[in-house]
């Protein structure tokens, strides 16, 4: 019997030995030039919105210029303990690396790791960077990457196939950016976001593929000055904002730019979604659609505003669509207590006669309810 223990004991150590020497998660440091730094600019549109004050860098004495953390994983993960290795592994380098000014997390491409769900928590000093390098596709779904409370974060020249919710979350977040990425489902995915915003401020997202079967992007309540372009879009829903007033519940979205997007085989050219029946304290302002160009399944526009506060300052400008072939029952644009503005070329052309033009004494009492709200 303890013989038996024994060679347990061995076998652990050696998984843990194994771990330690065989899964490469590279920790390189910038030197930090804090004389020469620059403070970061805003978004445009964002001056009024108060950024956040910058976390305290931690106590460390003189950062040093470079420095280094490897662990190793050879073993296939197979059982708890090994995998409770690799999560401690990851883990230890992420809060090693929080405490290095211009860090990189690099996890190797030549492997692929089983962690479960992983919270890489802050606050950490500024120019963290996690940077997995692999061209390879999970067998398994991944989990959705969630960033919550976070600042200044930028996405970029990444891949995310099959998620089985949201692909990518920003939650409670403020100067976000997002480039270059690649978000791929089949077009039957249910509550497959895309990209998901809530209650995240200042966003700019660029020059990106998305075909989730869900909202290509979806812009829901606590949202304002996000500017969305150079997007391909579908097969999926659209790049959408709301559903928004759930069970009265107070929704509040305001100044937002979506152009320059091509849209293929998604169920409108632009959405916003409100539960009109309980939407006694919805308020949504300054949404525009401009360049919007492709084809869709159900029908072009979908504006459906709350009965009792309208949606104001909405434009849709030079929006181009056709219905996409092998659907049929295609419906007209619909707009339910929505003002603004439309500017030719308007295809079809129900779509301009679509939004209430009388901008007046309307919008005067709206802005007045929306500052109640919000």
């Amino acid at each position: 019997m303890k013989r038996n223990k024994s060679i347990s004991h061995l076998f652990f150590i050696f998984v843990i030995m194994a771990a330690f020497t065989m899964f490469a998660i590279i920790v390189e440091a910038r030197k930090q030039h804090s004389k020469k730094s620059k403070p970061s600019k805003h978004l445009k549109g964002s001056a009024n919105i108060p950024g956040p004050a910058p976390a305290p860098l931690p106590h460390r004495g003189s950062y040093p210029t470079q420095s280094s953390i490897s662990i190793f994983c050879h073993l296939e993960p197979r059982v708890m303990e090994f995998l409770m290795i690799l999560r401690y592994a990851l883990l230890s380098a992420w809060k090693a690396a929080c405490e290095v000014p211009g860090a990189t997390v690099e996890i190797p491409a030549e492997f692929k790791f089983l962690v479960k769900p992983i919270t890489l928590q802050g606050p950490c000093v500024p120019h963290l960077v996690l940077q997995k390098k692999s061209k390879h596709i999970p067998d398994m779904k991944p989990t959705a990457l969630r960033f919550y409370a976070s600042y200044n974060v930028t996405v970029r020249d990444n891949e995310i196939v099959n998620s089985p919710q949201c692909h990518l979350k920003f939650d409670n977040s403020k100067r976000i950016k997002v480039n270059n990425i690649t978000i791929s489902s089949p077009a039957n995915s249910p509550n497959t976001d895309g990209i998901h915003l809530q209650n995240t401020q200042d966003v700019e997202i660029q020059h990106s593929s998305v075909g989730s079967g869900d909202d290509c992007i979806s812009i829901q309540t606590g949202c304002s000055n996000i500017h969305v372009h150079h997007i391909n879009c579908g097969p999926g829903h659209v790049i959408s904002v709301g559903g928004l007033g759930k069970d009265k519940s107070v929704a509040c979205v305001s100044n937002i730019i979506v152009e320059k997007v091509s849209l293929q085989n998604t169920l409108a050219g632009a959405r916003i979604k409100t539960w009109q029946n309980q939407t006694e304290a919805v308020a949504i302002s300054g949404v525009r659609y401009d360049q919007i160009i492709g084809s869709y399944t159900v029908q072009p526009i979908y504006l459906a505003c709350s009965s009792n506060v309208p949606c104001i300052g909405v434009d849709l400008i030079n929006i181009q669509l056709k219905p996409s072939q092998g659907y049929t029952s295609f419906k007209q644009a619909f707009c339910w207590n929505s003002y603004g503005k439309s500017q030719a070329p308007l295809v079809p052309s129900s779509i301009d006669y679509c939004l209430r033009g009388d901008g007046g004494s309307v919008e005067r009492t709206s802005r007045s309810s929306h500052e109640h709200v919000c």
